[in-house]
């Protein structure tokens, strides 16, 4: 009889389990509790689940931010648009001095293990720039395009 009670016991465990573990399908769930407890005050959370990471689109102390975290739930990196006024001086001046025939079309952080990349793109009559940047080391070409001018 006491036998009959703990299987019972457990096929009702196991049913309840895989109820709640249904919900969870979508490879969200250990993201969106990794994002609670790093990002208690985000507001307007918008979750999109990739095969290979989850991206959390949200909104924090005005700034609307992008969390990309593993299926597993560990934050890969956040990254946000920034204006060009926010970087570091020496990049600042590196772009007036070598690039003051460009304009700036597209800017944004990445903050990932501690360090920050930049990316920014710019623009002139002939050719779309994307610069990378770690921190103030300077800018690198990450690529370059030549625009279709008639």
């Amino acid at each position: 009889m006491k036998k009959t009670i703990l299987i019972g016991t457990l096929l009702l465990i196991a049913v309840i389990g895989t109820s709640f573990a249904a919900g969870t399908d979508d490879g969200t769930w250990f993201a969106k509790n990794s994002f609670k407890k790093e990002f208690s005050n985000a507001s307007l959370i918008r979750w999109d689940n990739y095969k290979a990471f989850t991206k959390a689109t949200f909104t924090m102390n005005g700034r609307v931010l992008y969390a990309y975290y593993t299926n597993g739930g560990e934050l890969l990196a956040v990254a946000g648009n920034i204006l060009s006024d926010r970087l570091p001086v020496t990049l600042q001046t590196e772009l007036r001095k070598n690039y003051s025939g460009y304009w700036v079309t597209d800017l944004f952080e990445v903050a990932s293990e501690g360090e920050t990349d930049y990316y920014i793109t710019i623009e002139n009559p002939n050719y779309v720039l994307v610069l990378k940047s770690n921190a103030s080391d300077g800018w690198e070409m990450y690529s370059r395009k030549k625009k279709n001018v008639e």
